[in-house]
């Protein structure tokens, strides 16, 4: 079993201040749909963030194994809300748009190791939303 932390403190009206159990710190704010100021971290930038980056580091791992040339690996991430009855918000959606160059492959091995990633990401299991992943492969 793994344990991970972090630990927030407010500091004004709609924000406070996160610093995660590796050590990373930063300030984080509301959206600015929810009182929130332009320009500041987001719980909602974290979520759909941390599915992003979990299924990077998934890849990358699973591309090391196969011994994958990879050349690029540049994602889009972006999550859908909506809102129920009594204003209640949730993420409906996240879509990865992940662009991965590689040499001396093909597609379908590619596709199939990115699979592979999508099925081991310990943050996307752990959500009840959909997750999107549509992916370009460039073949060099």
């Amino acid at each position: 079993m793994s344990e991970y932390s972090a630990y927030v403190e407010w500091k004004n009206e709609f924000g406070g201040a996160l610093r995660c159990g590796n050590g990373h710190s930063t300030f984080f704010s509301s959206p600015p749909e929810f009182g929130g100021k332009k320009g500041i971290f987001t719980p909602e930038d974290a979520f759909v963030a941390s599915i992003n980056m979990c299924i990077h580091m998934t890849f990358l791992k699973v591309a090391t194994r196969a011994r994958l040339n990879l050349l690029q690996y540049k994602c889009e991430a972006k999550g859908e809300t909506v809102s129920e009855i009594g204003n209640i918000y949730h993420f409906s959606k996240v879509t990865l748009r992940p662009k991965i160059a590689v040499e001396d492959s093909s597609e379908e091995k590619v596709l199939r190791l990115l699979k592979i990633a999508e099925k081991n990401c310990i943050v996307s299991n752990s959500v009840k939303c959909t997750v999107d992943v549509q992916a370009q492969i460039i073949l060099k």
